[in-house]
């Protein structure tokens, strides 16, 4: 599940955020070295309103071997210190350039690179609280988004799946980048990227108004048997459709991976395009009598797309999120599953998105006082007025106060 964990109401981070401007990412990793670290490099084009202004970028780096800004070199080795690199004397265009080596983490946010019980490495990122700092060099808070476009070096016969749908990659199964095209604006924690020895299967969502969506399924081959049995196309073009039809907006990506990864530390993280699941919701899919598990899991995260991938809101008001989150695809359950309360004590505590039922409560008392229309077209207005930015908890409450009198 998607928490904001990140503090951008820290004074250095609103400083940081009214003055700069971030116009893209280009990002090149590389996980063709050992098992404790890999390589990144990063260009970061961004804008400062006042020329002359200094400010920070975000990075954890094991070690900076470049960092370049407007052709100038950085002296890092002596000012680079508590995860912070100065960027002095800026211009009105900057463009910045860091190459470095990061560690693999295993406890923290960040990249993980694990051994599969096949014997083979996987690697996925993590990237809240402050993990894009330990991945590449950015400015690491949520109100500061802008587009990624990826390239992944992989070993051979690997998978690399990013955000962005993939462009190109190396011929067969040989070593070489994967190309991914750019992103929407999004903030530098829901960047994700997967790799490994993944196989896929592939489908089409059918939707009302718009080309069918490509959805393709990632997992270790060993596990082809329990994605099969478990995981049918309904259960992401239903929910799909639905949050379309209720929200009046498309759904905001070219494509939606979902790949299923061992020792996953979440349940599962629906960032922009790439849905990471563990490995584990699919036992317990299969010994779901109520069949509700599954459907909840993807509901759950597909409904991320539009809180917290189109818009998502500051540290301090991160639970509204799940709040908003759970209580449309709750909505969803109840209305694709007929017959079942997925409000209803017994049920709800069986189902993986009970924790955050204590902050959808507040919207469903809401739909109750002023009905549940005007608390979709309270949302509807939100996304429409406010897509691919960070909003705050009185911008909901006060698009809520328009749609309900």
């Amino acid at each position: 599940m998607m928490m904001l964990m990140l503090d951008s109401t820290s004074p250095h981070a609103v400083t940081r955020s009214s003055v700069l401007t971030v116009v893209s990412y280009d990002l090149e990793l590389d996980f063709n070295g050992g098992p404790d670290t890999f390589s990144s490099r990063t260009e970061m084009r961004f804008r400062a309103n006042r020329p002359g202004l200094s400010s920070f970028a975000d990075l954890k780096a094991a070690g900076i071997r470049r960092a370049v800004l407007n052709g100038a070199p950085l002296d890092f080795e002596t000012s680079c210190h508590a995860g912070h690199l100065p960027l002095p004397d800026l211009a009105h265009e900057n463009l910045l350039v860091v190459e470095a080596d990061m560690y693999y983490t295993s406890a923290e946010a960040g990249l993980h690179r694990v051994r599969e019980s096949d014997g083979n490495d996987c690697v996925y990122g993590k990237g809240y609280p402050e993990g894009a700092r330990r991945i590449y060099c950015c400015f690491d808070q949520e109100d500061l988004r802008a587009p990624f476009r990826v390239s992944i070096n992989a070993p051979a016969g690997w998978s690399c799946l990013a955000n962005g749908p993939l462009v190109s990659r190396p011929d067969g199964d040989e070593t070489g980048a994967w190309r991914f095209a750019a992103t929407q604006p999004i903030a530098p924690f829901l960047s994700s990227f997967c790799a490994g020895h993944y196989a896929s299967s592939a489908f089409s969502c059918p939707r009302d108004n718009d080309p069918p969506l490509p959805v393709a399924v990632n997992f270790r081959p060993s596990m082809n048997e329990s994605v099969n049995a478990v995981l049918q196309p309904e259960l992401v073009s239903r929910p799909l459709r639905y949050y379309e039809r209720v929200l009046a907006a498309a759904y905001p990506y070219v494509k939606c991976d979902l790949v299923f990864v061992s020792r996953y530390r979440p349940l599962a993280y629906g960032a922009p395009g790439l849905i990471t699941i563990q490995e584990q919701v699919l036992a317990q899919a299969a010994n779901d009598k109520s069949g509700l598990y599954l459907a909840a899991v993807l509901a759950h995260e597909l409904a991320h797309a539009w809180f917290g991938g189109m818009f998502n809101m500051y540290e301090s008001d991160g639970w509204l999120i799940e709040a908003l989150t759970t209580y449309i695809s709750r909505c969803a359950l109840g209305e694709l599953h007929p017959g079942i309360d997925p409000w209803d004590a017994s049920l709800s505590r069986t189902l993986p998105d009970h924790a955050y039922v204590k902050y959808a409560e507040p919207v469903r008392q809401l739909a109750e006082l002023i009905g549940t229309q005007a608390v979709l077209d309270g949302l509807i207005s939100l996304i429409h007025d406010r897509a691919h930015a960070c909003v705050t908890k009185g911008d909901v409450i006060r698009s809520w106060s328009r749609a309900g009198g």
